[in-house]
């Protein structure tokens, strides 16, 4: 049986999906994280980046003798959540039916999904995670919760060195929680 190769460095390129359609009217993020057999399993992608940026960050400015126009203190601004997915179209079942909507216009998606990305780690011939000076690996679970795809392109190029149709879609979230 051949496994992931043992290496202490966690590798980006074993990625599984799964999702929840009904996206925040589901169950919490650590409670999917928790109960993966009953997500739906859409196979696994090329590409997944899961994207968290803040709209600035604030300051606060007194403009006192002491201060000289330096910031008093910093604030947080608005997070935002975005992800990124490539994944082979397959003739038995696109991108949007993968994920449980039917057909290839993005008005199909009536409801959000969660997102669930697995990350495994390398095992022991007996299946037993690696341990690393007395610590076992953990796999990792990615929750994106609240996803709606805001861009669905299909792209048909001739000239492509690889012929296969992948579909490259983004989405906009409303969270994201990791499970080791």
């Amino acid at each position: 049986m051949a496994g992931i190769p043992q290496t202490r460095t966690r590798l980006k390129g074993f990625i599984t999906l799964r999702t929840v359609p009904g996206g925040l009217f589901q169950a919490d993020a650590a409670t999917i994280a928790n109960n993966l057999g009953l997500t739906t399993k859409v196979g696994a992608a090329q590409y997944l980046m899961i994207n968290q940026d803040r709209t600035s960050n604030n300051v606060r400015r007194e403009f006192g003798p002491e201060q000289l126009g330096r910031p008093a203190e910093s604030y947080p601004g608005l997070p935002n959540y975005s992800v990124e997915i490539s994944r082979t179209d397959l003739y038995d079942i696109n991108m949007m039916e993968a994920f449980g909507f039917e057909g290839i216009d993005i008005v199909e998606q009536f409801v959000p999904i969660i997102l669930v990305a697995e990350q495994v780690v390398p095992v022991k011939r007996d299946g037993t995670p690696l341990i690393i000076n007395g610590v076992p690996m953990e796999p990792r679970t990615y929750v994106v919760s609240g996803v709606w795809f805001d861009n669905f392109p299909i792209e048909f190029d001739i000239m492509a060195e690889d012929q296969k149709f992948v579909q490259e879609i983004t989405g906009i979230a409303s969270g994201v929680f990791v499970q080791t």
